[in-house]
């Protein structure tokens, strides 16, 4: 199945922070340029369209994982069927989620093993446990051995390696992270955005009270 649908949400949601990112940087230009505004003006100002802007780009951002984690919750679904309540079947899914968890980066070895064990054993919750840590660790040799004895849902397992892909590898978590910041104009300072709502909140605030005694530059 092609995530056709997730990319291009994600594309959506990354061009609209991308137009969010230019416009601030726009109203930062035109705010410096304004003769009108005192200094004390601009950056009650830049305060107020830069807590803006990070507003637009945290939600944005929220829906970017929000997106991936139901994704990947439907294609989980998909592969191995609805979780059940049960008791017993709790106290199996926690027990396998725990040994799966305790397999290190260097046990793709031994979580081979364990699949073929509860393979013949027909323990799917092992195995449903034991490919979820392969698509986390990237354990080919795992996910080729599942997509081997189910040749079912190979495609399936396709998109939701991708998606854990998408989630997980820092290259592209670097990228998504660049993708929804702002850089924040130089005359805020270091100031929090607690500060910011203050500064911004207050039309004429006392210059030296706001930005002298704060070291802001």
């Amino acid at each position: 199945m092609a995530l056709s649908s997730l990319n291009n949400k994600l594309n959506k949601l990354r061009d609209t922070a991308a137009a969010t990112q230019a416009n601030h940087r726009e109203w930062v230009a035109s705010i410096r340029a304004d003769e009108r505004l005192s200094s004390t003006g601009k950056n009650a100002e830049l305060a107020k369209r830069y807590l803006s802007a990070s507003r637009t780009l945290r939600d944005l951002d929220r829906q970017e994982r929000e997106a991936l984690e139901n994704t990947r919750a439907e294609l989980e679904r998909k592969m191995f069927g609805q979780f059940s309540n049960d008791p017993s079947a709790i106290i199996a899914y926690r027990d396998a989620q725990d040994r799966a968890s305790a397999l290190t980066e260097k046990d793709q070895a031994k979580a081979l093993n364990m699949m073929h064990t509860a393979k013949l054993a027909g323990d799917t919750t092992l195995q449903t446990a034991l490919i979820s840590r392969a698509l986390s660790a990237g354990w080919d040799r795992v996910i080729s051995q599942y997509n081997a004895d189910n040749p079912d849902v190979a495609g399936t397992l396709k998109d939701l390696a991708d998606v854990v892909h998408f989630q997980t590898d820092p290259d592209v978590q670097f990228n998504a992270t660049s993708a929804y910041s702002l850089m924040k104009p130089q005359e805020l300072g270091r100031h929090t955005d607690a500060t910011l709502e203050r500064i911004a909140a207050e039309e004429q605030p006392n210059e030296g009270q706001m930005w002298g005694e704060s070291g802001a530059a």
